[in-house]
């Protein structure tokens, strides 16, 4: 990250994700680094940018999408049109999303491909008592309150496990057994009211 902290248009983007979270939480690493931001963006400037600090091997470029490996870790840079809850906070010179922001982001992600390690860093988040999931889903609520998303499709998502089952468990800091997370998520669903 201390690379990227000198390209001049990441002040447009926010780190979110998966090592946003792992940075909120510090209960497991993370590979890569994806990176928000609500604005069009010109991907071939990003690039021509990154390719002035390092070599940089080009995944995918699109429109507002690019992908590349730089300095060995993966990265994304995207456009995500969606309002930030609360304001992001500075880490290294780059900025961070909030912890509720991720989980939101994470909360539609689970509801789209379940990933075991969107499982893991939701249930580290409710586990660490920094939010129930009742506030998580309230939050999503107000982050996507132009989607027109099915809250019941988005329950679902928590108790379907089939696409996570056959993934490796994250490198964890701290312990996580599958099987508690799985029984987690079943009983918090059914607790929750709609």
């Amino acid at each position: 990250m201390e690379l990227l902290k000198h390209t001049v248009l990441l002040a447009n983007f926010y780190l979110s994700g998966g090592t946003a979270c792992a940075l909120h939480l510090g209960h497991r690493l993370s590979e890569d680094l994806d990176f928000f931001t609500p604005n069009v963006f010109d991907a071939k400037q990003l690039r021509d940018e990154l390719l002035e600090q390092k070599t940089v091997q080009i995944l995918a470029e699109d429109k507002n999408t690019f992908h590349c490996i730089f300095n060995k870790t993966r990265l994304s840079f995207l456009r995500y049109k969606y309002p930030l809850i609360e304001p992001c906070s500075p880490y290294k010179g780059i900025n961070v999303s909030s912890l509720i922001d991720v989980l939101c982001t994470k909360l539609d992600t689970i509801s789209a491909r379940g990933s075991k390690k969107d499982f893991i860093d939701v249930y580290c988040a409710i586990q660490k008592k920094r939010y129930a999931l009742s506030d998580i889903i309230a939050a999503f609520q107000k982050k996507y309150k132009d989607v027109d998303y099915s809250l019941l499709h988005i329950m679902k998502g928590l108790v379907y496990f089939e696409d996570a089952e056959e993934e490796e468990m994250p490198i964890m800091k701290i312990e996580a057994d599958w099987k508690e997370v799985k029984s987690f998520f079943i009983e918090e669903v059914k607790k929750t009211k709609l």
